[in-house]
């Protein structure tokens, strides 16, 4: 594994992290403003 793949990798990792944890926040905030 080179350094570029290495990037490669761990970019796409963050990025899934990034998009999973925005997903994670929109239904946080769906499921509780009709609670409030």
């Amino acid at each position: 594994v080179t350094a570029n793949d290495n990037d490669l990798i761990i970019m796409a990792i963050t990025n899934s992290m990034v998009f999973i944890f925005a997903l994670y926040m929109k239904m946080v905030k769906h499921v509780n403003l009709p609670n409030q």
